[in-house]
């Protein structure tokens, strides 16, 4: 599994929908999924240490 599947595993386990809409939990997840971002590309190199 991979580590961004990980983080939205947790994400959707913990929040319930009202939160997981809410723009400081979007943005977050904007940031994961956004190739161009720096915590992206920082979950990239800590799958591929894994």
């Amino acid at each position: 599994m991979e580590v961004k599947e990980l983080v939205f595993d947790g994400i959707f386990e913990i929040l319930d929908e009202e939160e997981i809409q809410s723009e400081e939990v979007q943005f977050f997840i904007n940031l994961i999924e956004s190739p161009e971002s720096e915590l992206h590309r920082k979950l990239d190199r800590l799958l591929t240490k894994i």
